[in-house]
């Protein structure tokens, strides 16, 4: 079993239901600029072709999913980040979701999606982040911090399925989407420049 970051206690608070949760102030520029400098580290020497999970087994699948990504593990000069997302994440679920969440079980994921591919730009197609994840307990609120300027790249709209609508994410730098992981979601194809995020997935029990 994999070794859970545990979050402080959520405050206890009215539930404010929503399907997602949209913010666009908790990071500086300079701490952004600083998860940047070192995910980019990573993807020069460790970059990883993203795969998707297929039962028990990851796959690369192009057509589904193309991008690259680094995981950022909790060290001395990343436990800030990590630090920082749990009581982000517990402040948000305790006043807008209210789930049975431990902490991280899995560690940072940094992702590039570039537009200068075969497959018509990096993307990830129609998913959701909910599933089984071998040694993990179940992921059950989804992170997304757009880490760099919508100048810097067109297209990789985050996409939110909800009922028959498409909900798109505005594009600012900084900006986190937090929502549930059984949610569908996906990421439109980088058309121009290159797109960065950092995503993480708190897990608890298994819903019930």
């Amino acid at each position: 079993m994999a070794k859970i970051f545990k979050f402080n206690p959520y405050s206890d608070v009215a539930c404010k239901e929503t399907p997602y949760y949209i913010c666009n102030d908790k990071f500086t520029s300079e701490e952004l600029d600083k998860i940047i400098s070192y995910g980019d580290t990573l993807i020069s020497t460790e970059a990883l072709e993203a795969k998707v999970s297929q039962g028990e087994k990851s796959v690369t699948l192009e057509k589904l999913r193309k991008c690259k990504l680094a995981w950022i593990r909790l060290n001395d000069e990343t436990r800030w980040m990590y630090r920082k997302l749990s009581e982000m994440l517990s402040h948000i679920n305790g006043e807008f979701f209210q789930f049975d969440i431990d902490g991280f079980a899995e560690n940072l994921q940094y992702t590039v999606y570039e537009s200068s591919t075969s497959a018509g730009g990096d993307h990830y197609d129609w998913h959701f982040d909910k599933g089984y994840h071998q040694g993990h307990p179940p992921r059950k609120l989804s992170l997304s911090l757009l880490l760099n300027s919508p100048s810097d790249y067109e297209g990789g709209e985050l996409q939110i399925k909800l009922g028959s609508l498409d909900t798109q994410v505005q594009k600012n730098r900084g900006l986190i989407a937090v929502f549930p992981s059984y949610i569908l979601h996906r990421v439109t194809p980088v058309t121009k420049g290159v797109r960065k995020s950092l995503v993480v997935w708190a897990c608890g029990h298994k819903f019930r």
